[in-house]
């Protein structure tokens, strides 16, 4: 867990691909559950690495699927990494909102067709 706090704060970030996407089989809880995905980590100028997140999402949580290019934090250290979901509208809700509150104010300054 302490860990995890590293890599966020001090890791590389890279861009990485999702190669699959899955529930693990305990449940954590009526709310979250953990899922495994297997990631592509491309570093800056370094080749691709293969690794494990376990990450715990909510049930009705945006996640990210197979086939999804996201941004993790990575550690070369350890080769380990994070995601880091924050301002991506796929998967921040927060961000999702602002997303479309500004096409609204778009659609809205626009003159009809």
């Amino acid at each position: 867990m302490f860990d995890n706090w590293r890599i966020r704060r001090r890791g590389q970030r890279c861009q990485a691909t999702v190669v699959h996407a899955q529930q693990m089989p305990k449940v954590a809880t009526n709310d979250y559950r953990k899922y495994q995905f297997v990631v592509d980590v491309h570093p800056a100028g370094a080749p691709a690495v293969r690794i494990e997140i376990v990450e715990t999402f909510t049930v009705g949580g945006l996640k990210p699927a197979a086939g999804d290019v996201v941004t993790v934090r990575w550690d070369p250290a350890t080769n380990r990494a994070v995601f880091d979901l924050d301002g991506d509208p796929r998967y921040d809700i927060k961000a999702l909102r602002a997303q479309q509150e500004t096409q609204r104010r778009q659609l809205l300054d626009e003159p009809p067709e």
